[in-house]
């Protein structure tokens, strides 16, 4: 089982914490556990998310380039 932490700082001109780069990550992963966190620093709001996951192996997805 791996582990992975990915912190997506708030994009205050759309109003949205953009999540390509988490779909993206898991195109290719089950995740068995998570927790998500918010949290302010300097001014700026961010969600931070601790994955816990297993790489699947599906030839019929195709990953982002």
């Amino acid at each position: 089982m791996a582990f992975r932490i990915i912190t997506i700082s708030f994009d205050n001109e759309r109003e949205v914490f953009p999540d390509n780069d988490l779909n993206a990550f898991l195109l290719d992963k089950k995740v068995n556990n998570y927790r998500v966190e918010f949290f302010i620093n300097a001014g700026r709001t961010y969600w931070s998310v601790f994955l816990e996951y297993e790489e699947i192996e599906d030839r019929s997805v195709e990953k982002l380039t």
